[in-house]
Formats: structure tokens, sequence, C-alpha cells
């Protein structure tokens, strides 16, 4: 009983952050969705019984890469404010 409100809880959690990555007009909605769809399937992993690929999943997607995206987007609208000299 308690594994199925678990696994509902991170499919629900996977689903939500796509629609919102997906349907969302601002990038950093986007981007927020995106984080909380890979952390979704970083739960769903560690459901699944794959705690090396679940921890894969928080350093390196939502660690590394969501965190590079959102680093770029704060460097693009500094840079269309302010366009170097």
């Amino acid at each position: 009983m308690v594994e199925n409100i678990v696994l509902y809880f991170f499919v629900a959690l996977v689903v939500l952050g796509a629609l919102l990555a997906a349907f969302s007009r601002q990038v950093l909605y986007a981007i927020i969705g995106l984080g909380v769809t890979l952390l979704g399937l970083s739960g769903l992993f560690l459901f699944l019984g794959s705690p090396f690929v679940a921890t894969m999943q928080l350093l390196i997607y939502i660690g590394g890469i969501t965190v590079a995206i959102v680093f770029a987007m704060m460097l693009s609208v500094s840079m269309a404010i302010d366009p170097p000299q």
C-alpha cells in the first residue's frame, strides 16, 4: 500500500513537472519544471532499486545541467539588457 502511494507520488511529480516545462510561457518556470521532472525520475529510479542511477541523475542532470541552463539564461538576459561595447 505504501509502495503504491510512493510510486504514484513520483509519477505525478514527473507528469506535473513535464507539463510545467512544456506549457510554461516563462523560461525560468520551464527550467524549474525540468528540474522537478528530473527529480521525480530520480525518485522513480530509487524506487525501482537502482540507487546508483538515481544518484547520478541527481548529481549530473539536476546538479549540473539544470544549473548550467539557469546560468546561461541569466547571462543571456544580462547581455540583452546591457550589450557589450
